[in-house]
């Protein structure tokens, strides 16, 4: 997997978002490589912060240890406490808000906008939680649906597609859609925004059964009976890919 690293999300990169240039194989490298970034950043900033608390708490001690004919009175110290500690409140604050998740947060608002079958594996929760990294703490179990049936819905452009579902699939996953064989690398994504089970009952998530799955916007994708739908079955774990 390529690794890019900058601190801001590029101009060139933000236009290809929009207009859907990027290859999934390529949004996956970016967020895999602005959630590396954040993870580095976040360290140095719970670094920061402690220094500064630790600062604080030193410079708190000596002034209470100050003789008491030269001690500042005791309202005076408390309100240069209170300016102090919301001073570093503020500032620290506002640092990990456009510093540090700066950049997750926006490139979680142009694949919301562009990729949104893929918001949920590469989104901002799944880059701050460390799932969308390279060796994240994550597992992907493995999904395959073999489509059976496809149903279209009146005034909409969402369709369901019906089959049994092999693995874990749950709404708001994304899934791959191919043929019989997933040689090609440029498989098309989608996103599941709804599941039946097969006895017609809304769930949230199922497993091992027959389903029916609502795929957001599926007219406009060159869905067919006889095709599949998969989820990557790559394993991940704390000691990393394996």
């Amino acid at each position: 997997m390529a690794h890019i690293y900058y601190e801001k999300l590029s101009k060139e990169y933000k236009r290809k978002l929009i207009s859907r240039e990027l290859s999934v194989e390529t949004v996956k490298s970016l967020a895999a490589s602005i959630s590396t970034r954040y993870s580095k950043q976040k360290r140095a900033f719970i670094a920061a912060a402690a220094i500064c608390a630790a600062v604080t708490a030193l410079m708190i001690i000596m002034l209470l240890m100050t003789p008491e004919h030269i001690r500042p009175d005791g309202a005076v110290i408390l309100f240069i406490l209170a300016v102090l500690i919301i001073m570093e409140v503020l500032i620290f604050s506002a640092i990990y808000l456009f510093v540090v998740t700066g950049v997750p947060r926006q490139f979680s608002k142009y694949l919301e906008k562009s990729y949104p079958e893929l918001l949920s594996d590469y989104g901002y929760l799944a880059i701050i939680n460390g799932t969308a990294s390279e060796g994240g703490r994550f597992r992907q179990f493995p999904f395959s649906l073999y489509i059976d049936d496809i149903f279209h819905l009146e005034n909409s452009s969402d369709i369901v597609v019906a089959g049994y579902a092999h693995g874990l699939i749950k709404a708001g996953f994304s899934v791959y859609l191919a043929e019989k064989s997933r040689s090609s690398k440029n498989h098309t994504a989608l996103l599941v925004v709804a599941i039946e089970s097969g006895y017609g009952t809304p769930v949230s998530e199922a497993a091992d059964m027959n389903v029916a799955l609502r795929i957001k916007e599926g007219k406009n994708y060159p869905i067919k009976k006889g095709m599949y739908l998969y989820r990557d079955t790559s394993v991940y774990t704390d000691l990393g890919r394996i």
